[in-house]
Protein backbone atom coordinates (compact mmCIF):
# COMPACT_ATOMS: atom_id res chain seq x y z
CA UNK A 1 0.00 0.00 0.00
CA UNK A 2 1.35 3.43 -0.91
CA UNK A 3 0.21 7.01 -1.22
CA UNK A 4 -0.40 6.93 -4.97
CA UNK A 5 -2.49 3.77 -4.80
CA UNK A 6 -4.81 5.29 -2.19
CA UNK A 7 -5.28 8.47 -4.25
CA UNK A 8 -6.06 6.54 -7.43
CA UNK A 9 -8.25 3.84 -5.81
CA UNK A 10 -9.64 5.24 -2.53
CA UNK A 11 -12.56 2.80 -2.59
CA UNK A 12 -10.15 -0.10 -1.92
CA UNK A 13 -8.94 1.21 1.43
CA UNK A 14 -10.68 1.49 4.77
CA UNK A 15 -8.93 3.56 7.43
CA UNK A 16 -11.62 3.15 10.07
CA UNK A 17 -10.47 1.84 13.43
CA UNK A 18 -12.25 -1.32 14.54
CA UNK A 19 -14.37 -0.86 17.67
CA UNK A 20 -14.50 -3.51 20.39
CA UNK A 21 -18.05 -2.59 21.40
CA UNK A 22 -20.20 0.23 22.70
CA UNK A 23 -18.27 3.04 24.36
CA UNK A 24 -20.49 3.69 27.38
CA UNK A 25 -18.00 4.71 30.08
CA UNK A 26 -17.61 8.47 30.65
CA UNK A 27 -14.05 9.60 29.94
CA UNK A 28 -12.38 10.78 33.19
CA UNK A 29 -9.86 12.90 31.26
CA UNK A 30 -10.32 16.57 32.20
CA UNK A 31 -9.09 19.80 30.68
CA UNK A 32 -9.21 18.57 27.09
CA UNK A 33 -11.74 19.04 24.31
CA UNK A 34 -13.24 15.71 23.36
CA UNK A 35 -13.09 14.65 19.72
CA UNK A 36 -16.32 13.61 18.02
CA UNK A 37 -16.50 10.29 16.22
CA UNK A 38 -17.51 12.16 13.06
CA UNK A 39 -14.30 14.23 12.95
CA UNK A 40 -11.87 13.06 10.29
CA UNK A 41 -8.66 14.26 8.66
CA UNK A 42 -8.23 14.21 4.89
CA UNK A 43 -5.72 11.70 3.59
CA UNK A 44 -4.48 14.18 0.97
CA UNK A 45 -4.12 17.95 1.20
CA UNK A 46 -3.13 18.87 -2.36
CA UNK A 47 -6.07 20.21 -4.35
CA UNK A 48 -5.00 18.66 -7.66
CA UNK A 49 -5.04 15.23 -5.98
CA UNK A 50 -8.45 15.75 -4.40
CA UNK A 51 -10.28 17.14 -7.46
CA UNK A 52 -10.38 13.81 -9.40
CA UNK A 53 -11.80 12.06 -6.34
CA UNK A 54 -14.55 14.67 -5.94
CA UNK A 55 -15.36 14.53 -9.65
CA UNK A 56 -15.64 10.73 -9.57
CA UNK A 57 -18.12 10.89 -6.69
CA UNK A 58 -16.00 8.57 -4.55
CA UNK A 59 -15.67 9.04 -0.81
CA UNK A 60 -12.63 11.06 0.15
CA UNK A 61 -10.00 8.87 1.89
CA UNK A 62 -9.58 10.06 5.45
CA UNK A 63 -8.39 9.10 8.91
CA UNK A 64 -10.25 9.24 12.19
CA UNK A 65 -9.02 12.30 14.07
CA UNK A 66 -6.84 11.42 17.07
CA UNK A 67 -7.72 12.61 20.54
CA UNK A 68 -9.81 11.76 23.62
CA UNK A 69 -13.44 10.73 23.16
CA UNK A 70 -16.30 11.68 25.46
CA UNK A 71 -17.06 8.03 26.16
CA UNK A 72 -14.62 5.12 26.20
CA UNK A 73 -14.79 1.33 26.05
CA UNK A 74 -12.32 0.20 28.73
CA UNK A 75 -13.02 0.91 32.39
CA UNK A 76 -9.83 2.62 33.67
CA UNK A 77 -10.26 1.04 37.11
CA UNK A 78 -10.24 -2.44 35.56
CA UNK A 79 -7.63 -1.81 32.86
CA UNK A 80 -4.14 -3.27 32.78
CA UNK A 81 -1.99 -1.60 30.14
CA UNK A 82 1.34 -2.82 28.77
CA UNK A 83 4.07 -1.18 26.71
CA UNK A 84 6.72 -2.85 24.53
CA UNK A 85 9.56 -1.46 22.41
CA UNK A 86 10.83 -3.48 19.46
CA UNK A 87 13.48 -3.33 16.76
CA UNK A 88 16.40 -0.92 16.52
CA UNK A 89 17.07 1.78 19.06
CA UNK A 90 15.81 5.25 18.26
CA UNK A 91 16.12 8.66 19.96
CA UNK A 92 12.96 9.40 21.95
CA UNK A 93 11.89 5.91 22.95
CA UNK A 94 12.01 6.70 26.66
CA UNK A 95 10.13 9.96 26.03
CA UNK A 96 7.28 8.00 24.45
CA UNK A 97 7.20 5.48 27.30
CA UNK A 98 7.13 8.30 29.86
CA UNK A 99 4.31 10.16 28.14
CA UNK A 100 2.17 7.05 27.67
CA UNK A 101 2.51 6.28 31.37
CA UNK A 102 1.72 9.86 32.41
CA UNK A 103 -1.36 10.16 30.19
CA UNK A 104 -2.72 6.78 31.29
CA UNK A 105 -2.08 7.44 34.98
CA UNK A 106 -2.87 11.14 35.33
CA UNK A 107 -5.37 11.58 32.52
CA UNK A 108 -7.36 8.35 32.53
CA UNK A 109 -6.69 6.99 36.01
CA UNK A 110 -5.12 3.75 34.75
CA UNK A 111 -2.70 2.76 37.51
CA UNK A 112 -1.82 -0.77 36.44
CA UNK A 113 0.85 -0.38 33.74
CA UNK A 114 3.42 -3.01 32.76
CA UNK A 115 6.62 -2.55 30.80
CA UNK A 116 7.23 -5.78 28.90
CA UNK A 117 10.93 -6.60 28.48
CA UNK A 118 12.79 -7.01 25.21
CA UNK A 119 10.09 -6.49 22.63
CA UNK A 120 7.78 -9.28 21.55
CA UNK A 121 9.97 -11.72 23.47
CA UNK A 122 8.22 -10.27 26.52
CA UNK A 123 5.00 -11.85 25.28
CA UNK A 124 6.57 -15.25 24.71
CA UNK A 125 5.86 -18.05 27.17
CA UNK A 126 9.59 -18.90 27.05
CA UNK A 127 10.55 -15.44 28.32
CA UNK A 128 11.23 -15.48 32.05
CA UNK A 129 12.08 -11.86 32.89
CA UNK A 130 9.24 -10.26 34.86
CA UNK A 131 7.74 -7.04 33.46
CA UNK A 132 8.52 -3.67 34.99
CA UNK A 133 5.80 -1.95 36.99
CA UNK A 134 5.57 1.56 35.56
CA UNK A 135 4.29 4.72 37.23
CA UNK A 136 4.93 8.48 36.91
CA UNK A 137 7.61 8.38 39.62
CA UNK A 138 9.87 5.73 38.12
CA UNK A 139 9.62 7.13 34.59
CA UNK A 140 10.09 10.76 35.61
CA UNK A 141 13.69 11.10 34.40
CA UNK A 142 14.00 8.33 31.81
CA UNK A 143 13.81 10.86 28.98
CA UNK A 144 17.30 12.00 30.00
CA UNK A 145 18.75 8.65 28.92
CA UNK A 146 19.14 7.06 25.49
CA UNK A 147 17.81 3.72 24.38
CA UNK A 148 14.80 2.20 26.09
CA UNK A 149 14.38 1.14 29.70
CA UNK A 150 12.40 -1.86 28.48
CA UNK A 151 15.07 -3.25 26.21
CA UNK A 152 14.35 -4.34 22.65
CA UNK A 153 14.65 -7.35 20.37
CA UNK A 154 14.18 -8.42 16.79
CA UNK A 155 12.60 -11.53 15.33
CA UNK A 156 9.17 -13.11 15.18
CA UNK A 157 7.25 -14.76 17.99
CA UNK A 158 4.25 -17.07 17.76
CA UNK A 159 1.13 -14.91 17.41
CA UNK A 160 -1.20 -17.31 19.23
CA UNK A 161 1.29 -17.65 22.07
CA UNK A 162 1.54 -13.87 22.46
CA UNK A 163 -2.25 -13.53 22.59
CA UNK A 164 -2.38 -16.26 25.23
CA UNK A 165 0.15 -14.26 27.29
CA UNK A 166 -2.05 -11.15 27.04
CA UNK A 167 -4.97 -13.20 28.33
CA UNK A 168 -2.92 -14.82 31.10
CA UNK A 169 -1.52 -11.50 32.30
CA UNK A 170 -4.99 -9.88 32.00
CA UNK A 171 -3.69 -7.14 29.69
CA UNK A 172 -6.44 -5.37 27.78
CA UNK A 173 -4.44 -2.42 26.42
CA UNK A 174 -1.16 -3.02 24.56
CA UNK A 175 1.07 -0.25 23.19
CA UNK A 176 3.61 -1.46 20.61
CA UNK A 177 6.41 1.00 19.78
CA UNK A 178 8.35 0.08 16.67
CA UNK A 179 8.87 0.25 12.93
CA UNK A 180 7.47 -1.62 9.96
CA UNK A 181 8.06 -5.14 11.28
CA UNK A 182 6.77 -4.26 14.75
CA UNK A 183 3.57 -2.74 13.40
CA UNK A 184 3.01 -5.73 11.12
CA UNK A 185 3.31 -7.88 14.23
CA UNK A 186 0.84 -5.63 16.05
CA UNK A 187 -1.57 -6.01 13.13
CA UNK A 188 -1.25 -9.81 13.27
CA UNK A 189 -1.93 -9.78 17.02
CA UNK A 190 -4.98 -7.57 16.46
CA UNK A 191 -6.29 -9.96 13.79
CA UNK A 192 -5.94 -12.94 16.13
CA UNK A 193 -7.68 -11.02 18.91
CA UNK A 194 -10.53 -10.15 16.53
CA UNK A 195 -10.90 -13.81 15.52
CA UNK A 196 -11.24 -14.76 19.17
CA UNK A 197 -13.56 -11.82 19.87
CA UNK A 198 -11.42 -10.66 22.82
CA UNK A 199 -11.85 -7.20 24.43
CA UNK A 200 -8.19 -6.23 23.96
CA UNK A 201 -6.97 -3.06 22.23
CA UNK A 202 -3.69 -2.90 20.29
CA UNK A 203 -2.11 0.52 19.68
CA UNK A 204 0.81 0.95 17.32
CA UNK A 205 3.25 3.84 17.83
CA UNK A 206 5.36 4.36 14.66
CA UNK A 207 9.11 4.48 15.33
CA UNK A 208 11.98 4.62 12.85
CA UNK A 209 14.93 6.93 12.18
CA UNK A 210 14.48 6.11 8.47
CA UNK A 211 11.09 7.90 8.38
CA UNK A 212 9.87 5.30 5.87
CA UNK A 213 6.51 4.26 7.34
CA UNK A 214 3.48 4.72 5.12
CA UNK A 215 1.06 7.53 6.01
CA UNK A 216 3.36 8.95 8.70
CA UNK A 217 4.77 12.37 7.80
CA UNK A 218 7.52 12.32 10.41
CA UNK A 219 8.39 9.71 13.03
CA UNK A 220 10.08 10.60 16.30
CA UNK A 221 13.84 10.18 16.27
CA UNK A 222 14.14 11.13 12.61
CA UNK A 223 15.19 14.74 13.26
CA UNK A 224 17.87 13.61 15.71
CA UNK A 225 19.27 11.21 13.13
CA UNK A 226 19.36 13.95 10.50
CA UNK A 227 21.01 16.36 12.95
CA UNK A 228 23.69 13.86 13.97
CA UNK A 229 24.49 12.53 10.49
CA UNK A 230 26.51 15.59 9.30
CA UNK A 231 28.71 15.27 12.39
CA UNK A 232 29.45 11.63 11.60
CA UNK A 233 29.97 12.42 7.93
CA UNK A 234 32.87 14.68 8.93
CA UNK A 235 34.76 11.70 10.33
CA UNK A 236 36.79 11.04 7.14
CA UNK A 237 38.70 14.28 7.83
CA UNK A 238 39.17 13.61 11.54
CA UNK A 239 41.41 11.26 13.49
CA UNK A 240 42.07 11.49 17.22
CA UNK A 241 45.56 11.44 18.69
CA UNK A 242 45.96 8.35 20.84
CA UNK A 243 48.74 6.42 22.51
CA UNK A 244 49.84 3.07 21.09
CA UNK A 245 48.12 1.29 23.96
CA UNK A 246 44.83 2.73 22.71
CA UNK A 247 45.06 1.22 19.25
CA UNK A 248 41.71 -0.52 19.70
CA UNK A 249 39.97 2.86 19.84
CA UNK A 250 41.96 4.07 16.86
CA UNK A 251 40.73 1.08 14.90
CA UNK A 252 37.20 1.78 16.09
CA UNK A 253 37.45 5.35 14.86
CA UNK A 254 38.63 4.15 11.45
CA UNK A 255 35.71 1.71 11.30
CA UNK A 256 33.20 4.47 12.03
CA UNK A 257 34.88 6.67 9.42
CA UNK A 258 34.50 3.89 6.83
CA UNK A 259 30.82 3.55 7.75
CA UNK A 260 30.27 7.25 7.17
CA UNK A 261 31.62 6.86 3.63
CA UNK A 262 29.74 3.70 2.72
CA UNK A 263 26.34 3.90 4.42
CA UNK A 264 23.18 5.94 4.24
CA UNK A 265 23.14 8.60 7.02
CA UNK A 266 20.08 7.05 8.67
CA UNK A 267 22.00 3.78 9.16
CA UNK A 268 25.15 5.29 10.66
CA UNK A 269 23.83 5.91 14.18
CA UNK A 270 22.78 2.32 14.79
CA UNK A 271 25.93 0.88 13.26
CA UNK A 272 28.13 3.14 15.39
CA UNK A 273 26.27 1.99 18.50
CA UNK A 274 26.88 -1.66 17.58
CA UNK A 275 30.58 -1.01 17.04
CA UNK A 276 30.98 0.61 20.44
CA UNK A 277 29.09 -2.24 22.09
CA UNK A 278 31.44 -4.79 20.51
CA UNK A 279 34.49 -2.89 21.77
CA UNK A 280 33.33 -2.54 25.37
Amino acid sequence: MNYKEVIEHPEKYDFNIQALGDCSIPNPFRGRRFIGDFERVSFAVKLHELEPIFESGKDLPSFERAGPRKNIFHDPQKTRAAIITCGGLCPGLNDVIKNIVNVLWQGYGVQDILGLRYGYRGLSAKHTLPPLLLNPNNVDTIHEHGGTILGSSRGNQDIGEMVETLIKKKINLLFTIGGDGTLQGAGAIAEEISKRNLPISIIGVPKTIDNDLSFTEKTFGFETAVYASPILLQLPTMRPRVRSTESVWLNLWDAIRDLSQAMHPSQILWSTFVLFQKCR
